[in-house]
């Protein structure tokens, strides 16, 4: 391997080094605190994901991540892209660059009869200045719900969370 591939090869891993080195290793919202449980890199896209303990990343009942999408430039637009028009979206303090967005997701486990994952997720994204991506935590909430049925009503996240997750000084988790 010529010189310039083994420089490139080595600020390459110094540089994902660095920039995974910034990501706290606990969150806490409304009083629970998440550690740190996995950080992963696929192109564009950094995040590392949290978890209270005694759970684990298959069996959890709450769960925050936080993600950087380094090309990205309308939060809202991408918001819409990621989850569809049928998630509700509303921005904070009026801000279009600084966003929340809300929808409920439904994952069968199994065969027909048996219980079901029913999701709850709140996002938060925000884009950074000068125009270096979009930065984002995601909040989601499970349960189980027997024989395939569909919740009669849904409890909506905390609103407590939801103020936390709006107070969060995002920059902070830059990667």
């Amino acid at each position: 391997m010529s010189g310039y591939k083994k420089l490139f090869f080595i600020g390459l891993l110094c540089h994902t080094l660095v920039t995974l080195a910034g990501v706290p290793s606990e969150i806490t919202l409304e009083g629970k605190i998440y550690q740190k449980v996995d950080e992963n890199v696929m192109g564009n896209h950094k995040y590392s994901v949290y978890i209270q303990n005694g759970e684990t990343q298959s069996n959890w009942t709450s769960r925050v991540a936080v993600h950087y999408f380094m090309d990205e430039k309308d939060p809202t637009q991408f918001a819409q892209t990621q989850f569809s028009d049928a998630a509700k979206i509303e921005m904070i303090n009026g801000d279009k660059k600084n966003i929340l967005q809300f929808f409920d997701t439904m994952n069968p486990v199994g065969k027909i009869g048996d219980p079901i994952t029913f999701q709850q997720n709140v996002w938060r994204y925000q884009l950074l200045n000068y125009d270096k991506g979009i930065m984002s935590v995601e909040y989601s909430q499970r349960k189980m719900l027997p024989n395939q049925s569909s919740p009669a009503a849904t409890q909506q996240i905390d609103k407590g969370i939801q103020d936390d997750i709006k107070s969060l000084p995002i920059e902070r988790y830059s990667f």
